[in-house]
C-alpha cells in the first residue's frame, strides 16, 4: 500500500474512489492490473492516496459532479506537488475500456482505463479529451459555476412566486392577475378591490405615496378604479399576497446582486477575451455568457468545434428505424448552459441574426438554430480581428 507509482488511474464516485497502478511484472493482463478503494468519509483517506504517489506522477481521473474532483486534487499536489492531473471525458474512458479491456463496466474497470490514459500521456501520447486539470483555472470556473447555479436557483423561486402571486390575484379580482398596476398598489399596501378603490380616493385627495410620483402611475390605477366593483378580499388571502411579494422582492434583489457578480468575473481572465467578443453578437446575456464558460470549462478557444457544440448541449443525436431517421439534440451537458443557448437562440432569432435565422427557415425548428448559434459562438470565440473594434 505504502509504494509510490509513476503513473494512476482514478474513477471517482460519491464517498470512495477507485485507483488503479501498473502492475510489478509487466505479464499481467490489463483486466488484472491492481486497484484499491480508498473510503472518502474516513478521515485518513487522503493519507492513503498520498501513499500511492510517486514525484512526477501522470494522474488520469473521472471525476463525477463538478466537485468530486476538487478536494482530491488538492490532497494529490499537498502530497506530490508536482503530479499532473488530467480530468478526462467519460466517453474517453468508454472508449479505453471497450477497446483495451471489456465492454462490462464497473468502477475497477474504470479505474484501468484511466490508468491506460495515464500511461499513454506519460508515454508523450495524450489523448485530446483528457484535459490538464489545471487548480487556479478550476477555482474560478467552479466559482463562476456556484454564481450560475445561484442565478438560476433565484430565477426559478421568482419565477414560482409570481405564478402564486398571478393565481391568488385571480381570486381577488379576475382583471388583477399579471397586473402590474394592481401589483403596484399591492406593494403600497392595498391589495383587495376595496383597498385599491380606497387607494384611488386618497390619490385623488392629494396624499403622497412613494410608489406614485405624478405621472402615468396615477392614471393607470385611476383607469382600473373607474370600473372596480367594491369587493372585500379573504383576510387569510390578503396576507399570502403580503407574504409572496415580500419574498419574491427579497428574492428578486438577492438574484440581481448575482446577477452583478456573475458580471463581474466574465470580464476577467480567463474568460474577458471571449466575453469581449460575445458581447458582438446580438441578444448578448452576462448571465447566458456565463453558463456557455461554465460548460467549456473556461476553454472555449481552447475546444475544437464539435467539442464546444457538445459541451454546451447541442449535439444533434440521430435515431434510424424501419420508418426513418429521426434527429433530436442530447440532454446532456451542464443544464444552465443548454437553457442559455435555447434562450440566446429566441433572442438572436428576434432580432433578425441572419446566420440563426438562415438555419431556422431552412429546417422550421429550434434546434438546428440552436447548433448553428453555437458554432457562431465559438467562431467568434476565436476571431481576434473583433479584440480591435471600438478603440
Amino acid at each position: 500500500m505504502n509504494t509510490q507509482h509513476p503513473q494512476l488511474g482514478i474513477d471517482l464516485g460519491r464517498g470512495s474512489i477507485m485507483i488503479a497502478f501498473p502492475p510489478i511484472h509487466s505479464h499481467v493482463p490489463r483486466k488484472m492490473y491492481p486497484t484499491v478503494k480508498i473510503d472518502t468519509t474516513l478521515p485518513d483517506w487522503w493519507k492513503r492516496l498520498g501513499s500511492l504517489i510517486a514525484p512526477d506522477c501522470v494522474i488520469a481521473a473521472e471525476p463525477t459532479g463538478a466537485h468530486a474532483l476538487t478536494p482530491i486534487a488538492a490532497a494529490i499536489h499537498l502530497a506530490q506537488p508536482s503530479a499532473r492531473i488530467y480530468s478526462v471525458a467519460h466517453t474517453l474512458s468508454a472508449s479505453y475500456r471497450a477497446a483495451h479491456l471489456s465492454d462490462a463496466k464497473n468502477d475497477r474497470l474504470d479505474a484501468i482505463a484511466l490508468l491506460l490514459i495515464a500511461q499513454d500521456i506519460a508515454a508523450g501520447d495524450p489523448p485530446r479529451a483528457a484535459k490538464l486539470y489545471e487548480p487556479a483555472l478550476q477555482s474560478q470556473v467552479e466559482a463562476l459555476r456556484t454564481y450560475v447555479n445561484i442565478h438560476s436557483r433565484l430565477t426559478k423561486e421568482t419565477t414560482r412566486a409570481k405564478n402564486r402571486l398571478a393565481a391568488l390575484a385571480y381570486s381577488l379580482y379576475p382583471s388583477f392577475s399579471k397586473s402590474e398596476t394592481w401589483l403596484r398598489a399591492a406593494r403600497t399596501g392595498f391589495i383587495s378591490p376595496l383597498a385599491v378603490l380606497e387607494l384611488a380616493q386618497r390619490l385623488t385627495a392629494g396624499e403622497p405615496f412613494p410608489l406614485y410620483p405624478d405621472g402615468n402611475a396615477k392614471r393607470y390605477l385611476y383607469a382600473i378604479a373607474a370600473d372596480l366593483a367594491p369587493l372585500p378580499a379573504n383576510p387569510a388571502i390578503v396576507h399570502a399576497i403580503r407574504e409572496i411579494i415580500r419574498h419574491h422582492d427579497s428574492t428578486e434583489a438577492q438574484r440581481e446582486h448575482i446577477e452583478s457578480i456573475i458580471a463581474h468575473l466574465i470580464e476577467q481572465p480567463p474568460f474577458a477575451v471571449v466575453t469581449r467578443r460575445w458581447k458582438t453578437l446580438p441578444g448578448f446575456n452576462v448571465v447566458w455568457a456565463a453558463a456557455l464558460h461554465v460548460a467549456a470549462n473556461g476553454r472555449t478557444i481552447e475546444l475544437k468545434k464539435d467539442e464546444f457544440v457538445a459541451a454546451v448541449g447541442s449535439n444533434p443525436l440521430t435515431h434510424e428505424s424501419g420508418s426513418g431517421e429521426k434527429t433530436k439534440t442530447t440532454r446532456k451537458g451542464y443544464r444552465p448552459a443548454r437553457a442559455a443557448l435555447y434562450m440566446w437562440t429566441l433572442a438572436a432569432l428576434g432580432a433578425d441574426f441572419a446566420p440563426v435565422r438562415a438555419a431556422y427557415d431552412k429546417h422550421t425548428s429550434i434546434y438546428p438554430a440552436r447548433t448553428k448559434l453555437a458554432r457562431v459562438l465559438w467562431g467568434v470565440a476565436r476571431d481576434a480581428s473583433l479584440d480591435s473594434q471600438g478603440e
